[in-house]
């Protein structure tokens, strides 16, 4: 539900900015969903780790 909100507020602020280097945007944008990535299947594993 956070996810979707967040894109949401993204996509509205987005809208009113202009983006002048597109590709460095979206490398900053992957790196960022990455990291996301990365840290919620590191703390999926921890109540397995527990049992």
């Amino acid at each position: 539900m956070a996810s979707i909100l967040g894109y949401l507020s993204w996509v509205k602020n987005s809208k009113e900015i202009k983006i002048q280097n597109e590709d460095e945007v979206l490398k900053k944008e992957r790196k960022k969903i990455l990291i996301i990535v990365i840290v919620f299947t590191i703390l999926g594993f921890f109540p397995a780790l527990v049992t």
